[in-house]
């Protein structure tokens, strides 16, 4: 990987997210929407760029396939609708680099094992991912998470560049309005 951070935004590192994508679609949901695909997306604030781990299985199937580990810069799907949200939650900083990252992804145990939906699968490998990064100052959302179960911790925004790791009142005052739409 060929990026760097500049030398102000190592010391804080890169942004971590995870982003909960619609099985099967390219579009994003919240866990009231039915299941999801977790993904853990890095920001690089010194660029603005997203750069993205997560969980793939062979032929996407949900029992068995060959495990696939991605790393890469990441493109966030064009809205398919006017009211479409990208559904988040806000972790923290790492000082880990993208090149640490990419490296922890290629040589992770899961690689080309078998998927099993209870025990490798994309949540617990994003919580993996998670610890890894060794998060050094967890958002409050992650810190009251009391379970690994966000379902009332999530944010959403309309852009990604209003993806935040400090939510204001009026994100979740806009989001209980998206969500009665």
């Amino acid at each position: 990987m060929a990026c760097s951070l500049s030398s102000s935004e190592e010391q804080k590192g890169l942004e971590v997210y995870i982003v909960f994508k619609t099985l099967g679609h390219e579009s994003y949901c919240g866990f009231h929407h039915g299941f999801s695909h977790h993904i853990c997306v890095l920001k690089d604030p010194s660029s603005g760029k997203f750069y993205f781990t997560d969980l793939q299985s062979e032929n996407s199937s949900i029992s068995g396939g060959e495990i696939q580990l991605r790393f890469g810069e990441y493109n966030f799907f064009k809205p398919n609708h006017p009211l479409a949200r990208i559904y988040y939650l806000p972790v923290g900083h790492t000082k880990k680099s993208l090149s640490e990252i990419g490296n922890y992804v290629r040589e992770h145990p899961l690689n080309q094992q078998q998927y099993n939906l209870l025990s490798q699968n994309c949540q617990s490998y994003v919580r993996e991912c998670i610890a890894y990064l060794a998060i050094y100052d967890p958002t409050p959302a992650v810190r009251n998470m009391r379970s690994w179960d966000p379902t009332r911790l999530l944010y959403s925004v309309t852009d990604p560049m209003y993806l935040t790791l400090e939510p204001s009142i009026i994100d979740k005052i806009t989001d209980a309005i998206a969500a009665q739409v």
